[in-house]
């Protein structure tokens, strides 16, 4: 019978004693079968049975304690895209957020992190800045992830005990901050001034057309490494955004990020793809781009993380027409002539030629590959100045006045677009020629004409021949000596325009041919004439000859008109000075006034 057994009967007697009232049996109850004697048994069963529970209760209850924790534990955990409960993150309670909603959170607070205030310690210095000012910035998916880490992290029976704990003490998740140290230096740079001496990354420089390293050099100031580590470190126990951060940092040595054997490596790199020309082939045709060439499209780049060889994509767009320049149907851009009626557009037109997008990404590409050639498409080609660039620049009139009398070779103040010459002179033919380069050139809103830059050297080789000129108050014999009479004439036709006239100079003695003081003699390369179209329109010059004159007519939207309404003249030793004043009136009403002077020799060489 079992020991939890309760019925009355008496047991058998199996020991060779009874026990007695004092002492009790340690062996079975060996009462004679009285009231007292089934009393006493079942007071002893009873504390048995008591003893037995409570141990079994002290195993049980922590074990399931402990399987509660556990299980709640897993529950609580068993999604790894959720924070678990009780987390905070810059203040800011993440617990139970979905992936998605704690991206959001931080996302949030990384924009507002980029003007938390950051006070840099250094020594007895305090530099003011902000987190986004120093280069730094959230890394969001690090931060996202750490707060997901968060009570799932350390060893399987640890996980749930800490996962416990955080309902007394919480746990906090920490703002992971990142930095691209080149900008983190630029930002120190700025920041420590003369303080700082930043460290140069070892680099290549072309010597004798071949790639030689320059090594780095130590730097002296706070090292940016420095700068990202104490955010990190003050990002574990983070108060938020607006909690300012103060680091303390020291000036030190600062050697560079990279050694010299990475550029030494990259300057191998480099000769072995500039060593030979590349090869090039577009629409059949083949040209090489040179070693030189190639050598201007490479430098080496220092990187977040390493030194590399920086391909200059822009500088092989750039090369590529003028290394294939002839290929393919080129573009026209548009132009102006003058009709019966006035200026007219001649439009431009599209082509062909070297070379489709995506070309110098190709090139790039070879280039790294060692390929030594490489097949491009022609692309379309837009002209430079399409047919609406000149619809817009508003030429379609023209705002140079008639001459009025006189206007001769012998009597010019009436003239105010053309001056008269005998013909079939060989300065004619000079003149001549300036007008045939210069017809048809546009001063463009804001830009100016210049005859030294447009035409250029007056040489046989340009269509120039040799005339008469002043050089020095001396006549001479000079090639494209005449073209001064250009020059004058060009002057008249921008002074009754209303054009700006910004470098010019009288001829030393006066000629007849030429109104007084209102005139300028040109040479290569001083003195030279020079007009600023100070209107928002184009100015069209179209100048036309003949045997015995030539005139320059002007085209545009009048804008103002001059007018010479003063001059004033006084005797200097054997010269004579000269101020015109002209007066110009614009559209709008008002006017304005300016002046022109100059000198002329009465006789000898000088004054």
């Amino acid at each position: 019978m079992s020991v939890f057994d309760t019925d009355d009967q008496p047991r058998p007697d199996t020991s060779d004693a009874a026990a007695t009232d004092d002492a009790p049996a340690s062996g079975p109850d060996r009462s004679d079968g009285s009231e007292t004697g089934r009393r006493r048994g079942r007071r002893r069963g009873r504390r048995g049975r008591g003893r037995r529970i409570v141990i079994t209760l002290a195993v049980v209850i922590p074990v399931v304690v402990l399987a509660a924790t556990v299980g709640a534990w897993a529950y609580d955990t068993r999604d790894d895209d959720q924070v678990v409960r009780n987390v905070t993150l810059a203040g800011v309670d993440v617990g139970t957020m979905s992936q998605a909603e704690l991206t959001d959170t931080v996302a949030e607070l990384a924009d507002r992190y980029q003007d938390t205030a950051v006070t840099l310690e250094v020594g007895d210095r305090s530099i003011e800045t902000t987190v986004g000012d120093l280069g730094a910035k959230v890394d969001q998916e690090a931060t996202v992830a750490a707060a997901l880490d968060v009570g799932r992290d350390g060893s399987v029976v640890g996980q749930p005990v800490s996962w416990a704990r955080s309902f007394l003490d919480g746990e906090t998740a920490p703002v992971v901050f990142r930095a691209n140290p080149v900008r983190v230096e630029e930002a120190l740079v700025t920041l420590q001034g003369e303080e700082r001496t930043p460290p140069v990354e070892p680099g290549l420089e072309l010597v004798e057309g071949r790639y030689e390293v320059v090594e780095g050099v130590d730097g002296q100031g706070i090292d940016p490494a420095d700068v990202l580590s104490g955010l990190n470190r003050v990002g574990i126990d983070s108060e938020g955004p607006g909690a300012a951060i103060t680091l303390e940092v020291e000036n030190k040595t600062i050697p560079p990020r990279f050694p010299d054997a990475d550029a030494e490596a990259l300057a191998v790199e480099a000769n072995d793809m500039t060593d030979e020309p590349l090869e090039i082939t577009a629409g059949g045709e083949t040209a090489n781009a040179t070693p030189a060439q190639l050598q201007n499209w490479i430098s080496s780049k220092v990187g977040a993380e390493r030194l590399r060889l920086k391909i200059d994509k822009e500088k092989i767009k750039v090369d590529l027409p003028l290394i294939l320049p002839a290929f393919g149907d080129p573009p026209v851009d548009a132009s102006f002539t003058v009709g019966a009626f006035g200026p007219e557009v001649v439009p431009g037109r599209p082509g062909t030629g070297c070379c489709a997008p995506g070309s110098a990404a190709i090139v790039a590409t070879a280039l790294r590959e060692g390929t030594g050639s490489v097949e491009l498409q022609f692309g379309p080609r837009e002209p430079d100045f399409s047919t609406e660039d000149a619809e817009a620049l508003g030429i379609v009139e023209e705002i140079s006045l008639p001459d009025e009398e006189p206007c001769n070779s012998g009597a010019a103040s009436g003239c105010r677009s053309s001056t008269h010459h005998n013909c079939c002179e060989s300065r004619v033919t000079n003149i001549q020629r300036m007008a045939d380069i210069v017809r048809g050139y546009v001063i463009m809103p804001g830009g100016h004409f210049s005859i030294n830059e447009v035409v250029g050297q007056r040489t046989t080789a340009n269509g120039f021949v040799t005339a008469g000129a002043i050089e020095n108050g001396e006549h001479v014999e000079s090639v494209g000596g005449g073209v001064s009479q250009f020059a004058t004439t060009t002057f008249n036709a921008a002074f009754f325009a209303g054009l700006d006239i910004t470098s010019y100079q009288f001829h030393t003695e006066y000629l007849s041919r030429y109104p007084y003081g209102r005139e300028s003699t040109v040479s290569y390369p001083a003195p030279n004439f020079i007009v600023e179209n100070n209107t928002p329109y184009g100015v069209l010059m179209w100048p036309t000859y003949t045997d015995t004159s030539i005139t320059m007519h002007l085209y545009s939207t009048r804008y103002a008109t001059g007018a010479q309404t003063g001059q004033t003249t006084s005797s200097r030793g054997s010269c004579t000075d000269v101020t015109t004043t002209r007066t110009r009136t614009f559209v709008d009403g008002h006017t304005e006034t300016d002046t022109f002077s100059g000198y002329y020799r009465n006789s000898g060489p000088t004054c």
